[in-house]
């Protein structure tokens, strides 16, 4: 990713150990995102009790990131 502000390309985070060493956001967001990635990595897409009560089958990204 290209930052306009710094004139420098950053590796946008792809894991959880990005996401920390990222300077590309702020510590709650960190926190935030790694937060994400550990919730991808424990469910089953095809075991709705790995799903934490969330309808992944029907709700929109923008749901499943707020």
């Amino acid at each position: 990713m290209f930052s306009s502000a710094s004139n420098k390309i950053h590796k946008v985070p792809a894991n959880e150990s990005d996401a920390i060493k990222s300077n590309l956001m702020g510590l709650f967001q960190k926190k935030k995102c790694r937060n994400f990635y550990q919730y991808i990595d424990r469910i089953n897409c095809d075991d709705k009790a790995t799903w934490e009560n969330k309808a992944l089958d029907t709700m929109t990204a923008g749901e499943l990131f707020a």
